[in-house]
């Protein structure tokens, strides 16, 4: 755990996750715990985190996957949640509506392989198709990434025995994995714009606790993290 902790210094929170006990830092988790009288360490991603970390692990020895996730995200087709819902009939479909998306569940979750469609609201509406994939066949699906297998290929796979009707198929089909990974850069982007945009707005407020004469000091140390990150963001542009 300590070796991998240092790969990724510093802001690590003591945390928990099912029945394991370990270390939390944004969208990473580590830990270890008790399952079936073993102990076993954990390491979990999620999001742009693991699409960015996930090969540095392929190679570990001993370690291996209980869940993998797969995912084209394009912007959002004239396509409607709605219709293909009822297309699919009774073929364990479930559609969630909120005010801001819409979300389809196809399989059980109790299943090595169950699918999410769904609307990602960002700049734009986006539609992604999701994969999750667990238990053996999330093993074997390790072990074919080990021996070269893309993610974009496991994907395709997945695709291609899908019960979603071809019209969705066809999008997805078209799309290259180029594409996603411009979508998970766009993303990163306006994630790290939204917090800007929230230090900004409360940068009065700061300056009025670094003059006060119990708290100064420990905010002064926040502000300086704050403009790192800031000249972080303004890096990443450069480099854009």
């Amino acid at each position: 755990m300590s070796e991998i902790m240092s790969r990724w210094p510093s802001d690590w929170q003591q945390s928990t996750w099912l029945q394991y006990s370990g270390w939390r830092k944004e969208q990473i988790f580590i830990g270890q715990g008790w399952q079936n009288k073993r102990r076993h360490a954990i390491f979990q991603a999620s999001g742009s985190q693991a699409h960015n970390i996930m090969h540095g692990f392929v190679e570990l020895p001993h370690w291996y996957a209980t869940r993998v996730d797969v995912q084209i995200t394009i912007p959002q087709p004239k396509i409607s949640l709605e219709k293909i819902h009822k297309s699919l009939g009774k073929k364990k479909t479930t559609l969630i509506s909120s005010e801001a998306n819409q979300t389809l569940y196809v399989g059980a979750r109790t299943s090595d392989v169950f699918t999410r469609l769904y609307e990602k609201p960002l700049d734009k509406m986006y539609l992604r198709l999701e994969f999750e994939i667990k238990g053996e066949s999330a093993r074997a699906v390790w072990e074919s990434i080990r021996g070269g297998t893309t993610t974009g290929q496991i994907f395709n796979y997945y695709l291609g025995r899908s019960i979603l009707p071809g019209i969705v198929k066809q999008h997805f089909d078209d799309a290259s994995a180029d594409a996603s990974d411009l979508f998970l850069a766009a993303e990163q982007k306006h994630d790290a714009e939204k917090k800007l945009k929230w230090l900004e707005s409360i940068d009065n407020a700061v300056m009025r606790a670094i003059t006060d004469h119990e708290i100064g000091p420990r905010v002064k140390i926040l502000v300086d993290s704050w403009s790192q990150f800031a000249a972080n963001i303004d890096n990443q542009d450069n480099m854009n």
